[in-house]
């Protein structure tokens, strides 16, 4: 099992995302691909877990710094193992891009999605500070929700900002951002805790989450200035062309150099034989 988060640490982003769509199609999960997400569309109001596909830095061959890059590919890991092990509650998955440069794919998902959907937002992004699980906390809290993580242990911390802020800043329901085993992030001495991970992985496999809805108290509070913060959409980069389709949208170069749109790298992923 802990062989395939080496592989996941190894991969590039488009990598991964050939991965995920893999898996869903193996697991027969309907989903949708857009350039800045995948996302799964499973019917019913259900939680929203939240991850996110880039990293600063990585294991990969050709990253300018070797670096684990386990935020976010911790969490990937996780949300993988959860859609194909199965889990107690009933989720849906969105696996967002651009995140480390300002929440890129969950702003656009916020504009795009019909948000009333999902009963919460639960971000699988969070460092384990001090070798300890914390469940962070943005001003969009619920205490039922709250509760039921740190009744597995999990202590409360504050957060500054994340996906699964973003998208509940523009909500009326809560969030809250689970650690799963990293610390010192974008740097040399980045280290993953594989037993903490797999910690995460096992409480988010069993723990039951009923089904209704989560809204966010009324009191917020402001954290480090982020509060409310959704403005990554100016920071998106203008792409020429697909080499396939022509169409102009975000695009992802591929393994060989071949520049592709969400659309192709879709139908290029059914040849992507790596197994999760």
């Amino acid at each position: 099992m802990r062989a395939n988060i080496y592989k996941l640490l190894c991969c590039s982003e488009q990598e991964t995302r050939k991965l995920i769509i893999a898996t869903l199609k193996a697991k027969k999960i309907p989903f949708r691909i857009e350039s800045e997400y995948i996302v799964t569309t499973l019917p019913g109001v259900h939680p929203l877990i939240c991850v996110h596909t880039d990293t600063v830095l990585s294991l990969r061959k050709n990253s300018f710094i070797a670096c684990l890059g386990a935020d976010d590919r911790a969490g990937v890991w996780i949300a993988l193992k959860m859609i194909t092990d199965g889990t107690i509650t009933a989720y849906n998955y969105a696996f967002f891009c651009g995140e480390e440069k300002g929440c890129i794919g969950s702003s656009i998902f916020n504009v795009t999605e019909e948000l009333d959907a999902y009963s919460c937002f639960i971000g699988l992004d969070r460092a384990s500070r001090s070798g300890k699980q914390n469940c962070a906390l943005y001003g969009y809290d619920n205490d039922e929700l709250t509760e039921i993580f740190t009744a597995k242990g999990y202590e409360e911390a504050y957060g500054s900002y994340t996906d699964c802020s973003n998208i509940a800043g523009v909500t009326d329901m809560a969030c809250i951002n689970l650690s799963i085993g990293y610390q010192h992030e974008h740097g040399k001495k980045e280290i993953l805790d594989l037993t903490m991970m797999e910690d995460t992985l096992e409480v988010m496999q069993t723990v039951l989450i009923p089904s209704q809805l989560y809204p966010a108290k009324e009191e917020r509070y402001t954290y480090n200035g982020y509060h409310g913060y959704n403005s990554a959409l100016n920071g998106l980069s203008k792409a020429l062309c697909c080499e396939i389709c022509g169409e102009h949208t975000l695009l992802y170069e591929q393994p060989d150099g071949t520049i592709l749109c969400s659309i192709c790298e879709t139908i290029d992923a059914k040849q992507f034989n790596m197994e999760f």
